[in-house]
């Protein structure tokens, strides 16, 4: 009978106690679109995700139809936006888009989406321009994530794990309960 009673108290320990939410930021909007067809060459990859990302731990990789890369300079994050500059897409045909962000929970999130391209690069961007205009974006997003870190450091602590401290100490509250009743329970003489 202790046993059942340490059981029952154990199990409505678990099932009472509240677990941490575990939603991971998704991806709501994604330029060039994701399976999209597109007729002229994008200069750069923008993916907007549903919550604001944490300024590390990212990356944006774009490669194209001959596999090489198509991707230039570095990924910048700026609130739920992570964009990456294209070189000069030369080739018609399939890009896929590979990124990984970090989100406000501090869970890492992976994807990928492919476009095509049907026509291109035309306007023969040279990797000199397409490298001042990363450096550029790259210079003016970092400091405005830097900014937006510093503003969001003391309002968004990063998730360390300890929201699970308070489950186990409640599920050991549960079982010491539930040993405690069953062994007063098994001292009562019998009748």
């Amino acid at each position: 009978m202790a046993r059942i009673g340490a059981l029952l108290s154990f199990g409505a320990a678990i099932w009472l106690t509240p677990l941490p939410a575990s939603a991971h930021t998704d991806l709501v909007r994604a330029n060039p679109a994701v399976n999209s067809t597109v007729k002229s060459a994008p200069e750069k990859v923008a993916l907007t995700f549903a919550e604001n990302l944490q300024p590390n731990g990212f990356g944006l990789i774009v490669t194209g139809p001959d596999g090489a890369r198509a991707d230039s300079g570095t990924a910048t994050v700026q609130g739920a936006t992570l964009s990456k500059q294209l070189t000069a897409l030369t080739s018609a045909g399939r890009y896929q888009v590979t990124y990984r962000i970090v989100g406000p929970d501090g869970h890492q999130v992976t994807g990928s989406y492919a476009f095509r391209l049907t026509t291109a690069d035309a306007a023969g961007r040279d990797s000199a321009t397409i490298a001042a205009t990363a450096a550029a974006t790259a210079t003016a997003t970092a400091t405005a994530t830097s900014a937006a870190a510093a503003a969001t450091d003391d309002a968004q602590p990063s998730s360390s794990g300890l929201q699970w401290i308070p489950i186990v100490l409640l599920g050991a509250l549960g079982v010491g309960t539930g040993i405690a009743v069953g062994a007063a329970r098994s001292r009562r003489p019998s009748p």
